[in-house]
Formats: structure tokens, C-alpha cells, sequence
């Protein structure tokens, strides 16, 4: 009963040991993740030209080069990264590109079913990527799963030449006060005549009315 029971638990210990997810063997070869479905979940997404990568003895590709970073996406990154043997799924090998290629990155998203966090390359031109199995886009199809951040506002010449145009009434200088021309909305009571002088608050008085409570005192 004892040894029965003892192989038991071992047939048990072992399946639990093989059905342990996220574990992959070192010698899987899995297929790279799809950018389309990596990207919207990324949090990182850039698009970038590749400028320097060193390359692997009898193979075109590298898993280490520098990429330009040509626009950014989604996140923050730097004009200039290097990529250094960047995984891109538990059972995949490392994300690879070729010299002068244009690629699009997509980092820290999720991919499969249950969901894993993965990182993702596509192919926009300057290589084949069917040679290494990942996902093939222009950049308008890029555009399409990750739109581009609005462009700033185009600056306006005549503001940006006129020194000190941006100034509210709180910054002008202080010094004699200038007049100016009433304010409907500032009117408190019925509108004055054409003579009207500041009353020292934020309301317009006219000068007769000020005169007949001179008179009156």
C-alpha cells in the first residue's frame, strides 16, 4: 500500500513539473510574435532605422545593432538605442534585423492565449521578413494599428515677432494708467454717457453722476 502510494505521488509531481506554464525548453524554436497583435498593448512602439549591427558568422541578420530612432509611437525613447539580445517570446529567439533596414518595434505587450508579455518586430523595407518570420508592413499599415501623435500646433509668426504680445493686462508695467473704452459687461447699472473715468474697482462711473455726489455732500 505504502509503495503504491509513493509512485503515485511521483507520476503527480512529475506532470506538474511538465504542465508548469511559462517554463520552455532551451532548445524550443517558436515562431516570432505578430507585431499586429503585439503593438496595441505595447507600451513602447517606435519606428526606426537600423545603422550599425553586428553581424553573426554565416547569417545576415543580427540580434544586436543600433537602431535610429526615426519617430516614436507610443512611450519614450531615446534618438539612438541599442538593441542587445532582445527577447521576443519564452520559446523564440531574440529580435533580429538586418543593416539599413526600417524597422517597427513594439515592447512590453502582450500576445497568445493565455496572454504572455512579449516584444515584437515587423519589417517595413530594406529586408525580407519572410526570412525570419515576422510580420511584413508599411508604414501606413504601422499607422493603422498604432496611430502617430498629433504634430504641434504650427507656431504663428506674427505672435512668436512681436515681443511681449503673449503679456496679459498682470504683467504689463505699472506706471500712469492709460484709458480705455468701456466694457459692456464691466457696466454695472445703466450705461454711462460718452464721459466715463475708472472708479478704482472693476466698475465704470460717470463724471456727472461723481459731480452731483460732490455737490450733494
Amino acid at each position: 500500500m505504502v509503495r503504491r502510494l509513493s509512485r503515485f505521488l511521483a507520476v503527480i509531481a512529475l506532470v506538474a513539473v511538465v504542465a508548469r506554464p511559462g517554463t520552455a525548453s532551451a532548445d524550443c524554436d517558436g515562431p516570432y510574435p505578430s507585431f499586429r497583435e503585439v503593438a496595441p498593448s505595447a507600451s513602447t512602439v517606435m519606428i526606426g532605422t537600423v545603422v550599425d549591427a553586428q553581424i553573426e558568422q554565416g547569417w545576415d541578420w543580427a540580434h544586436r545593432f543600433t537602431l535610429q530612432v526615426d519617430q516614436v509611437l507610443r512611450g519614450s525613447v531615446a534618438p539612438m538605442i541599442a538593441i542587445r539580445d532582445l527577447p521576443s517570446q519564452p520559446c523564440a529567439p531574440f529580435i533580429a534585423a538586418k543593416p539599413g533596414s526600417r524597422i517597427a518595434l513594439a515592447l512590453d505587450g502582450f500576445a497568445y492565449d493565455p496572454p504572455i508579455k512579449v516584444n515584437a518586430v515587423a519589417i517595413i523595407d530594406g529586408a525580407r521578413a519572410e526570412d525570419i518570420g515576422v510580420d511584413a508592413l508599411t508604414l501606413d499599415q504601422v499607422y493603422a494599428i498604432i496611430p502617430p501623435p498629433p504634430a504641434p500646433p504650427e507656431p504663428n509668426p506674427v505672435l512668436d515677432l512681436v515681443p511681449g504680445v503673449h503679456r496679459s493686462r498682470v504683467d504689463r508695467p505699472r506706471g500712469r494708467r492709460s484709458r480705455r473704452v468701456a466694457d459692456p459687461r464691466d457696466v454695472v447699472g445703466p450705461p454711462c454717457s460718452s464721459a466715463c473715468s475708472w472708479s478704482g474697482t472693476s466698475q465704470w462711473a460717470s463724471s456727472s453722476s461723481k459731480r452731483r455726489r460732490s455737490s450733494a455732500r
